[in-house]
């Protein structure tokens, strides 16, 4: 019998690896309206692929290790899903840059625009085929956790995220980041409690965790004003991003800001 064969009589049992499972509900968060575009599951055609790769819970491409089990390593993000073609290739360009600089190392290859970039070849671009309307992402078997890399280049975008540091010298403060800068928010107990209501801090190390406010729930307490420092290293556009998040979530923040 072969993989397939044998893998359909036993009921088709299949389980996304851990960071597969990870990147498609930080895409499905992201995207709510298309959440149903992301997942795991793959077609016939591909399951019964010759010989099977990444898409089966029996690829004979698993790496670094071998897999116990029906898991399956790969997902493809479609075009339509995340706003259109250039939408995607922002996506991939900062995957690909992730994977490169060692921020994802749980990437094995990626396939866009007929193109393989694939981490046993150095990154080097390889001819592929297809893959015109979405990207493929393979993951490696030997990295369990996507750690605290963030699926969206955000550092591209106005949607900046709030970051709390909860270990270290600088344990309780509160920052904007656009991706690569922080800046402060400022830093008194009555804004750090209406923050931590609507956001819980989790990191145990010095070290910051993102996550945006606008997937919380509104806080309980009255609005605070928050002062949004739009300075250095912090665009007036990502400012204005994070401003009206704040707004939203039930903050009081000056519009326009100063």
């Amino acid at each position: 019998m072969t993989a397939y064969q044998t893998w359909n009589a036993a009921g088709r049992p299949l389980t996304p690896a851990p960071t597969i499972a990870a990147l498609v509900g930080l895409l499905r968060g992201a995207y709510p309206d298309h959440a149903s575009g992301f997942g795991w599951y793959a077609d016939d055609a591909h399951y019964q692929a010759d010989p099977p790769l990444d898409h089966t819970p029996y690829s004979v491409d698993e790496w670094p290790v071998a897999s116990p089990g029906y898991v399956v390593f790969a997902t493809d993000v479609m075009a339509r899903d995340v706003g259109g073609t250039a939408a995607l290739d922002k996506l991939f360009r900062y995957w690909l840059d992730s994977a490169k600089s060692g921020r994802a190392p749980w990437i094995k290859y990626l396939i866009w625009q007929a193109t393989l970039y694939d981490v046993r070849y150095g990154w080097k671009a390889q001819a592929n085929s297809d893959h015109f309307d979405h990207v493929h992402v393979s993951a490696r078997t030997d990295v369990q956790t996507l750690g605290n890399w963030t699926a969206l280049p955000l550092e591209r975008t106005d949607m900046p995220f709030l970051v709390s540091v909860t270990g270290g010298p600088t344990k309780g403060a509160m920052f904007i980041s656009d991706g690569f800068d922080m800046e402060p928010v400022r830093n008194d107990a009555a804004v750090r409690g209406a923050l931590a209501s609507v956001m819980p801090t989790v990191n145990a190390a010095d070290d910051a965790q993102a996550h945006y406010i606008g997937s919380h729930p509104r806080p309980a307490a009255p609005p605070v004003a928050v002062t949004v420092d739009h300075g250095d290293g912090l665009e007036l556009s990502i400012a204005e991003g994070m401003a009206r998040v704040l707004r939203a979530t039930g903050f009081s923040v000056p519009n326009p800001l100063p």
